[in-house]
């Protein structure tokens, strides 16, 4: 998954149990509101999956906000993304990425 606008930076691989964490500012000082858009794919082919609208940004109106982005692919292949400033969370949104990645195949036992 990647965040943009300005180019793209990895937050988290499109795998089953995968962790990452991302930090980012506000593009201007004072920002009282900031749009993340999750995208899944390589270089050349990508696809918005998520938007999340943060709100309440502006804790200082003289340096831009620092946002952590956190993020976890569950077993299952639900993306969950948690946004937070000063500690704070934001917002906390999920997705199902399950079509994009790998199937996980039954264990085959020692019987068989």
């Amino acid at each position: 998954m990647a965040v943009e606008p300005r180019g793209y930076a990895r937050l988290v691989p499109a795998q089953r149990g995968a962790q990452g964490t991302l930090n980012v500012t506000t593009v201007e000082a004072g920002q009282e509101r900031a749009l993340v858009r999750l995208y899944i794919g390589g270089e050349g082919e990508r696809r918005e999956i998520k938007r999340i609208e943060l709100r309440e940004l502006a804790a200082n109106s003289q340096r831009r906000t620092s946002i952590r982005l956190a993020a976890s692919v569950s077993r299952r292949g639900l993306l969950t993304v948690v946004a937070y400033r000063a500690g704070r969370c934001l917002a906390r949104e999920s997705v199902s990425i399950k079509p994009y990645i790998a199937p996980v195949w039954p264990r085959r036992s020692a019987a068989a």
